[in-house]
């Protein structure tokens, strides 16, 4: 029975300490952003930020990889004031929620910005891949093909069809856009103004070499299969 009573006791301590930690975070995290949206005049959110850092930029991730960096998940209400955001920055980052999860986080962005404000999504372009299956392919093409079967191992003959497996299926994606399936996603979000610049490229200074992810694969091999684009929320 004491033993009994002790487990009781801990279910029921476990059960009452759950929310106060789960507050103490939301509050913790609330006072930092408040902190960063006093501390400028353009402020600007990465979602899903991993361990990229750029100044005057909040970063978030939905496991933090510093103490710097804000706890968020994507899928969930953005913990932010309407129209309180000049930018909103998300690199390789989309492709790994569902596509309705991607429906409501365009529209949670279009919120948070304010008029005149700039979303920034970089992804890979899931028309591209798919073209890797239409041989011969050209110099750049193969390249892409060369390097991603080396990299990871696991393929026969070089054959392009590992490549395309991969970018579906590994590394948590979860749902590949096309440049019209992203723009539509985002006009329907409200977003007006559709660009589609480069790889680190923008007419908005502030969101110039912004991309990290040719960091982590050689920069070619990210310019290769990451497609960008921007919209902006109406005056």
């Amino acid at each position: 029975m004491p033993r009994l009573l002790a487990k009781v006791r801990n279910r029921l301590k476990l059960h009452l300490v759950k929310p106060v930690v789960a507050l103490a975070r939301r509050r913790a995290r609330a006072g930092k952003i408040a902190r960063y949206l006093g501390s400028t005049a353009e402020p600007g959110l990465i979602i899903g930020a991993g361990t990229q850092r750029r100044e005057g930029w909040l970063a978030s991730d939905l496991e933090p990889a510093g103490s710097d960096v804000v706890p968020i998940d994507a899928t969930r209400p953005l913990p932010f004031p309407d129209r309180s955001l000049a930018y909103v920055f998300a690199e390789h980052m989309i492709e790994h929620i569902d596509y309705r999860a991607g429906q409501r986080l365009a529209g949670e962005m279009f919120r948070i910005l304010r008029p005149g404000g700039v979303v920034r999504i970089a992804t890979p372009d899931l028309a591209r891949m798919a073209r890797l299956m239409n041989e011969p392919l050209d110099t750049e093409a193969q390249a892409y093909v060369d390097w991603n079967n080396g990299a990871f191992g696991e393929h026969v003959n070089n054959r392009p069809s590992f490549v395309l497996n991969r970018v579906m299926h590994w590394w948590g994606h979860r749902f590949l856009y096309d440049q019209p399936t992203l723009a539509d996603l985002l006009t329907a979000a409200g977003f007006t103004a559709l660009e589609m610049p480069a790889v680190g490229e923008s007419r908005h200074a502030r969101l110039r070499g912004l991309e990290h992810h040719g960091a982590v694969v050689p920069e070619a091999m990210n310019r290769f299969e990451t497609m960008v684009i921007e919209g902006t929320r109406p005056s």
